[in-house]
């Protein structure tokens, strides 16, 4: 079934929203194709075909083998790097809570740094409310 075309205005505003429907579409085919196991199946198709020409089936079963490396190599890859994708955010989450919390360490030590610096006695109940009270 082709995807329906839906109209394009001169601002470009629908075919922006049209050229991410294809990728999705083109992705899906591609995922369909992987979950089906496509491929495996058009290689046995073939196989079978080959019939009895034994030159012919042992170069096929070569290059069988090689492709089954080749797929198990990929997907070993690809799972990897989906790991240090995950691994990656966690790293720029952390980093983050860690700069929001010193972030906020250094606004209440800039407030301490600022009482002190006022004329007159410290005032103890007023500092620690301020410290506590305070959101950043």
């Amino acid at each position: 079934m082709s995807p329906i075309k839906p109209p394009v205005t001169s601002g470009g505003v629908r075919k922006a929203s049209y050229a991410r429907y294809l990728a999705k579409l083109k992705s899906d085919k591609d995922v369909d194709i992987v979950k089906k196991q496509k491929v495996q199946g058009s290689l046995d198709e073939l196989e079978e075909k080959l019939g009895e020409n034994k030159a012919a089936k042992a170069a096929f079963a070569v290059a069988s083998k090689l492709y089954k490396q080749e797929r198990a190599y990929l997907i070993q890859r690809a799972e990897s790097t989906e790991n240090l994708a995950g691994v990656g955010l966690s790293v720029e989450t952390a980093a983050h809570d860690l700069m929001a919390v010193m972030h906020r360490g250094i606004v209440a030590l800039d407030a301490l740094i600022a009482e002190t610096q006022k004329p007159g006695a410290l005032n103890k109940d007023r500092i620690n409310r301020e410290l506590i009270s305070r959101e950043c």
